[in-house]
């Protein structure tokens, strides 16, 4: 909410009003106050001015409505991304983990052929899953923290935006859940490995 007020030297043409206005900024906390702290600026005005009414108001208030809108949308349009960039990951890492898999097909089929259990070969596989959604979840709280920071140095102070330790556990809860359902298929396809064919592979 912006207030403007100016004392011309003389009454000038409208035109001209707007180029002698020296402007006067204040910010209220709640719209619910808006009409007392437009009176009560008005008040000091009229002191400072001697009774003359010489100053005009432009008020530009953003309705209650149309900020929860902006918030809603601005949510919605991070979770869907937020959303997106879960998924690629989750599909990349499950990518990895059955080039992987082709490729220790041998040492699987060792590993059964010499005791170890079903379980055994599903738990490694998915820790390993778990162990790469980790690394990416902690690369990404740092490049975001890093990139929060810095875009904080170039805004204003009343807008610079900031991140929180709660919304960084739950970003890193949600990589390390992606990261365990990206390794469950692999797990079952490395443990239901058959352990004559890999050995002998």
């Amino acid at each position: 909410m912006k207030f403007r007020w100016a004392r011309p030297s003389a009454l000038p043409a409208p035109a001209q009003w707007r180029s002698a206005f020296d402007p006067l900024e204040l910010k209220i906390g709640s719209v619910d106050l808006f009409p007392e702290s437009l009176q009560q600026v008005r008040n000091v005005l009229m002191c400072t001015h001697k009774g003359i009414e010489d100053f005009t108001f432009a008020r530009r208030k953003i309705g209650p409505s149309k900020s929860l809108t902006f918030v809603h949308n601005a949510r919605l349009s991070g979770g869907l991304i937020a959303g997106i960039s879960l998924l690629v990951g989750a599909i990349g890492i499950m990518n990895i983990m059955l080039a992987s898999i082709s490729e220790r097909v041998r040492e699987i089929g060792i590993r059964k052929s010499v005791g170890a259990a079903t379980v055994d070969i599903f738990v490694q596989i998915l820790v390993e899953a778990v162990v790469i959604a980790i690394l990416g979840g902690l690369a990404g709280l740092v490049f975001s923290f890093a990139l929060v920071r810095m875009i904080g140095s170039f805004s204003p102070t009343d807008n610079a935006p900031i991140i929180t330790g709660t919304a960084m556990a739950v970003a890193f809860g949600f990589s390390v859940l992606a990261g365990i359902l990206a390794g469950i298929f692999p797990a079952i396809k490395a443990a239901r490995l058959n352990p004559i064919t890999g050995a002998t592979i």
